[in-house]
């Protein structure tokens, strides 16, 4: 029974679901949070839809539940047509109208494809990082992609603090 412990040809002791998880979550990418909120500054709020279209791909290849495609090409739309409305003549009534209807499928458009993102990434960094990790739908809300980059940081670094056991048999 001694020999089946110390055999160096035996399959290694691995959870090597654990490792599949950590590796998805690695895959999101550490980006400082600090950063997007410079960039979102400086692109006057387009980088935010770059960062949820980029990490929404990223997402559909590791969550079984994607997230469609259109829905993203629906919301890059929206915030041209959003972006355009603004340069129409504001002293007409139905453009004034028309403007303020774009604007408002744009704020759907883009809470719903977040909110999105957001449950997938809970359920991707709670298994990478344990079943008790959280990511905030009121913070989500109020700081969008700033705190979703923040948590991605924040499972990413307790993965790489997390000590590799070493064996102690031999």
């Amino acid at each position: 029974m001694e020999q089946a412990i110390n055999n160096p040809y035996r399959t290694p002791d691995a959870e090597l679901v654990k490792i599949a998880d950590a590796s998805s979550a690695l895959k999101l990418g550490r980006f400082s949070a600090w950063a997007v909120f410079g960039l979102t500054v400086i692109t006057l709020g387009i980088y935010p839809l770059y960062w949820m279209y980029t990490h929404a791909i990223t997402i559909n290849t590791l969550h079984e539940n994607k997230i469609s495609t259109a829905l993203l090409v629906s919301l890059v739309i929206a915030t041209l047509l959003s972006f355009a409305s603004n340069f129409m003549d504001q002293t007409q009534p139905e453009i004034i109208i028309a403007g303020g209807v774009i604007g408002i499928v744009y704020m759907v458009l883009y809470l719903v494809v977040l909110f999105k993102i957001r449950n997938r990434l809970q359920d991707i960094l709670s298994q990478a990082c344990g079943g008790s990790f959280r990511v905030g739908p009121v913070l989500t809300f109020f700081f969008f992609v700033i705190y979703l980059q923040y948590k991605i940081n924040q499972c990413i670094d307790m993965i790489s603090s997390t000590p590799v056991e070493a064996d102690t048999s031999s």
